[in-house]
């Protein structure tokens, strides 16, 4: 896979929608795209190293899931709950390249 420029990463932070949840640590979509150049400079890199070498951090391997209750009442059901996954940001942002490059 052709890694993309310094550039076209910032493109693809940009366009990551801003009103999704933020990670457990509190960092947002928002946040990312607020980073000056230096800094998204360090992030591109860290994720390129990642692609190299064919691993990520072990933390990203890692999720936060939480039930939220469905309309009907709840009764001690998880099946009346709908369960939402929360990623680390930059997580999320390195999937969101792998699926643009992928399709």
């Amino acid at each position: 896979m052709k890694y993309l420029t310094l550039n076209k990463w910032i493109d693809n932070v940009k366009s990551l929608p801003n009103n999704k949840a933020s990670s457990p640590s509190g960092i947002s979509y928002k946040m990312l795209k607020n980073l000056n150049e230096d800094n998204q400079s360090f992030l591109h890199a860290f994720i390129y190293v990642c692609m190299d070498l064919n691993d990520i951090l072990v933390e990203w391997k890692k999720a936060t899931i939480y039930p939220i209750p469905k309309l009907k009442p709840f009764f001690a059901n998880l099946t009346n709950t709908r369960l939402i996954t929360l990623l680390k940001t930059p997580q999320k942002a390195f999937i969101s390249l792998l699926n643009r490059r992928l399709s």
